[in-house]
């Protein structure tokens, strides 16, 4: 398989494989006690400020959903894209752990901003019968991206991932070929994200690049 279907289908790199490995020989103190946890605590507060604590869990997911827990009452609502991670991407983690409305807003560019958030945490008269506005979730500067290889342009740049509109003959042809990605938002988009990992190599995507312009041009 030519992967660019996520980074989390690829292995470690050889360096996290190490440092594993380098953790794992001989005894510590456990529960955060160990001077692993000490010296990424010590890192995280170099970079964000001698006040910053840490607590370390196991998913996105969780670190998502307890973060915006501990900023929101049961009561409030929770602003965030209607295509944004925390809204299509956490299933039902973030209602069931904070307890909140999310709201959706929807914003074809899939970006939000303060004229957005102000018309979504409008409320009726600020009492009891309806949440009240809590907190905005943004998932990086955005969810989405954009590819440049003569199809159709979807989105603002993502760090490493684009998203391209194919129709279902050359997804099938390209698949064909070995590669693998994620259909991506509402089915009728026809719109794929093809992302990269750590040992995702400059040939690999000239490669895809090539075949795709091959299939393109029959």
């Amino acid at each position: 398989m030519k992967g660019f279907r996520s980074d989390n289908n690829a292995g470690l790199c050889a360096e996290a494989v190490q440092a594993i490995l380098d953790a794992n020989d001989g005894h510590c103190f456990a529960y955060g006690d160990d001077p692993y946890t000490q010296a990424a605590v010590a890192e995280l507060r170099r970079i964000f400020g001698p006040g910053t604590a840490a607590w370390f869990v196991a998913t996105g997911t969780a670190a998502n959903t307890l973060a915006i827990a501990s900023l929101t009452q049961p009561w409030q609502r929770v602003l965030c894209h209607e295509h944004s991670h925390y809204n299509d991407d956490e299933s039902t983690a973030p209602e069931r752990i904070t307890h909140c409305r999310i709201v959706q807003i929807r914003a074809p560019s899939g970006k939000i901003g303060p004229r957005d958030i102000q018309q979504a945490g409008q409320v009726r008269g600020g009492d009891v019968h309806e949440p009240q506005p809590g907190v905005v979730t943004l998932s990086n500067s955005t969810e989405f991206g954009l590819v440049s290889l003569g199809y159709q342009l979807k989105f603002p740049t993502q760090a490493n991932a684009v998203f391209v509109e194919l129709s279902p003959s050359i997804d099938a042809a390209l698949r064909d070929r070995g590669y693998a990605w994620y259909p991506f938002g509402d089915p009728q988009w026809n719109m794929f994200r093809a992302m990269c990992s750590f040992d995702t190599r400059p040939e690999q995507v000239d490669a895809l690049l090539a075949d795709a312009g091959a299939i393109v041009a029959r």
